[in-house]
């Protein structure tokens, strides 16, 4: 199915740690990392949180990969999007959306095409973003990730 990539480290662009570490990602054990969000844009009522991912791997000629993501949130519903860094155009393009619910859910975007978003050095930055559409005075939610996995074949 493909050689796990190593999550080297992650850092938080928009929102606040409320508990967990990066090892907390590596098994769907309920010891998830729980973030608290922030607003992304106000005049929407966009509240949200924006995780950068640093991975690695040792395949020599990464093709494609697969992203599992195990999370919840603590609204009815919130949307996931997905973004990797083209390293020819150094822009984050996204490669894949899904919307989140309540009670943890894990989904796999498999078969996704690697080859632009590779470093020659095996390095791959993603960017995981959750969050919500409302009314301008939304309030903040809560997200937990419990799993976040990168297959490369």
């Amino acid at each position: 199915p493909g050689e796990p990539a190593t999550l080297n480290d992650v850092n938080l662009a928009t929102g606040t740690l409320e508990g967990g570490t990066l090892s907390d990602l590596t098994a769907p054990d309920n010891q998830p990392m729980s973030f608290q969000s922030a607003p992304m844009d106000t005049s929407l009522g966009l509240h949200g949180i924006q995780i950068l991912f640093d991975v690695t791997t040792a395949v020599d000629t990464p093709m494609e990969i697969d992203i599992t993501v195990g999370a919840t949130i603590d609204q009815p519903l919130g949307t996931a999007r997905i973004q990797a860094r083209n390293w020819a155009t150094h822009a984050f393009e996204t490669i894949a959306q899904y919307c989140l619910h309540p009670d943890e859910a894990f989904v796999t975007l498999p078969n996704i095409l690697a080859t632009p978003y590779f470093a020659t050095s095996g390095e791959m930055e993603l960017l995981l973003e959750h969050f919500v559409l409302g009314t301008p005075d939304s309030s903040a939610f809560q997200t937990d990730i419990d799993l976040f996995e990168v297959l490369v074949r």
